[in-house]
């Protein structure tokens, strides 16, 4: 729900323009193609790997290195998306009084589950286990799961406790304690599979591998991604004869996007082997690296690799993880010595700003001043619009969490580039929030002339855009139905 989403923020606020990349521009991707930046980047990557050609062995590491990372990002941004455009369907179709099936109450308490508004997922998951028996297993574990999350462990052992365990309920429930991090109940053997079995349960082992001592985990890791279609929903519920509802997980996004964080590491630690520490310190290698830590919580680790670096996002990365070890006083004094520094350039107070929150440190310093007069100074110089770009989406961003979702479609439309409508000049990121600021403003008049070439260029790179483009075109209230339903 809106008025929740300011909880998310160290989920889901991520680092948008491909054209800084993550952390400031990297001259070896200009050389890239459009369609290059991403998954299409990994395959031919992987492809000079494969060819064994020693010349450009270091290379590919490096651009895997930055791949993953950048695929890391856009999928938790993605599951943010995917999770507040399926809650706007499902209440609607709720509301509406329309034909719904029992799973509808199910999804919607993943996507509130996510969004951190634990209250509100209680009460659809306790309506799904009202009406669906077959299927109890996964009320409970979820149900238990948001009990947790509320403080409530005892709640959450007790309904577990009623469970009744099969080879997909053990795997799901293993699953659910890793990524809640609770750690005090023992652990129930895995079961064997001769056959990998569903896609749900494929993303709950990659999760859990993740999260294991296996040797050579980044083939499993790998051979694992490659194993899930993003493309084909979760479940598929038959309400009446010709209609149905299609299901995404937003939380199978989230795994995915850990899994690049690892590989992402993975890569990094090959290029650091064949690199000089010139050559590493002018990608940042380093700080790719300590975004694996951060992502998995150790944050000592974090410390100790990026302890001394100078420039602005190693700066705030650390402040966030010393924060996250108790030191707050030292964490506040390191960003105020960053807000002066950045005070007259308002390409890096923008920056600054937006990843105070990505870092959960706006608690320190509100953000929202900083991104808010770093866009009017840039929209008032006479900087090139493709300069100044991230600026509109760290600040639109900032007010669609905040909750007014027209404000934020004003300003998150004035960066789209519609005269160099890709991806390079329009990143995944961008592209999501802008669409998920319509769907939850309201406006459904203006879905097809601008949320749908959006989703068109996203479905081009990605098959998991189907996460967006599955409720956005399945929505009652258009002004008339759409005329296209995109698939890659």
């Amino acid at each position: 729900m809106l008025f929740n989403l300011k909880n998310i923020l160290i989920l889901l606020i991520i680092f948008s323009s491909l054209e800084q990349l993550l952390f400031g521009q990297d001259k070896n991707f200009s050389s890239f193609n459009v369609s290059n930046l991403y998954e299409t980047g990994i395959k031919e990557n992987k492809k000079v790997l494969m060819s064994g050609d020693p010349s450009r062995i270091k290379d590919s590491y490096k651009q895997l290195m930055i791949l993953y990372r950048s695929n890391a990002e856009f999928y938790r941004i993605l599951a943010y998306s995917a999770s507040a455009v399926s809650n706007k369907f499902y209440m609607e179709r709720i509301k509406n009084k329309q034909s719904i099936g029992n799973f509808i109450y199910f999804y919607q308490g993943i996507g509130q589950f996510y969004l951190k508004d634990y209250s509100t997922a209680i009460k659809s998951f306790q309506l799904f286990l009202s009406k669906e028996k077959q299927q109890s297993n996964l009320g409970k574990i979820w149900l238990g799961a948001t009990y947790y999350k509320t403080g409530d462990q005892s709640g959450a052992v007790k309904i577990w406790n009623t469970i009744s365990f099969d080879d997909e309920a053990t795997i799901k429930y293993e699953f659910m304690k890793k990524y809640i991090e609770f750690t005090s109940a023992s652990e129930k053997p895995l079961p064997n599979f001769k056959n990998l079995p569903n896609r749900e349960t494929i993303k709950d082992i990659l999760f859990l591998e993740l999260k294991s001592d296996i040797s050579e985990k980044w083939k499993r890791v790998e051979y694992l991604l490659n194993k899930i279609d993003l493309s084909k929903p979760d479940y598929l519920e038959r309400i009446a004869s010709k209609d149905s509802i299609d299901y995404y997980d937003p939380i199978q996004l989230d795994a995915i996007s850990n899994s690049m964080s690892y590989l992402s590491f993975y890569y990094a630690n090959l290029f650091n082997t064949l690199a000089d520490i010139k050559e590493q310190s002018q990608v940042n290698s380093q700080l790719y690296r300590s975004l694996y830590y951060y992502d998995f919580k150790q944050y000592n680790e974090v410390v100790k690799i990026l302890q001394g670096n100078g420039d602005l996002n190693s700066r705030i990365v650390l402040a966030s993880a010393t924060a996250k070890l108790g030191k707050i006083s030292e964490a506040k004094s390191m960003i105020d010595n960053l807000v002066k520094e950045t005070s007259s350039d308002f390409n890096k107070k923008s920056e600054l700003g937006y990843k105070l929150l990505r870092y959960e440190l706006d608690n320190i310093v509100d953000p929202l001043p900083l991104v808010k007069y770093a866009y009017l100074d840039a929209i008032r110089s006479s900087e090139n619009e493709s300069k100044i770009r991230k600026l509109f989406f760290n600040y639109g961003f900032c007010i669609l969490l905040s909750g007014n979702c027209e404000q934020a479609y004003n300003i998150l439309q004035g960066g789209i580039n519609k005269s160099r409508f890709n991806l390079q000049f329009n990143s995944p990121e961008y592209c999501s929030i802008f669409v998920t600021s319509i769907i939850l403003w309201g406006n459904y008049s203006i879905i097809e002339s601008e949320a749908f070439p959006v989703l068109k260029l996203l479905s081009n790179e990605f098959s998991s855009a189907q996460y967006l483009i599955s409720p956005v075109s399945k929505i009652d209230n258009l002004s008339r139905p759409p005329t296209i339903i995109i698939t890659k």
